[in-house]
């Protein structure tokens, strides 16, 4: 979830300090009461603007995203160590299969090795008797 821009956290605080009670000013702009308190309580300290977000950055930009997702569709027959490696070359970043997969399923490209390969057949011979 996003956080409410740094203008909404403004009113809200200028609403409280203006003398209007919280759980009113929670409902005219559609926030909770606690953030209401929240925003009042870090106001007071200076610190009114969001927080940055924890985690670890991406290592692709949009740019190499967008690379990526055409080098699949060109050579949809690589594997994912094959496209990091790749992707390495060509962006410096230094990029795992791993997050070559992750990457893959937040486009919503279910990647197969071999996508034009024909489907596994069971023999006859093999079949338990």
């Amino acid at each position: 979830m996003k956080s409410y821009s740094l203008d909404l956290r403004e009113r809200i605080v200028a609403a409280v300090a203006g003398g209007q009670n919280k759980r009113v000013v929670s409902e005219r702009f559609g926030v909770s009461r606690s953030t209401v308190k929240r925003y009042a309580k870090r106001q007071l300290s200076g610190q009114l603007a969001p927080s940055k977000r924890p985690g670890r950055q991406r290592q692709l930009d949009v740019k190499s995203c967008e690379r990526l997702r055409k080098q699949v569709e060109a050579y949809h027959d690589w594997s994912l160590e094959r496209h990091a490696q790749e992707l390495t070359k060509t962006t410096g970043v230094e990029i795992k299969k791993s997050s070559v997969g992750n990457y893959l399923k937040r486009m919503g490209i279910t990647y197969k090795k071999r996508a034009l390969s024909p489907a596994n057949e069971t023999k006859v011979s093999e079949l338990p008797t």
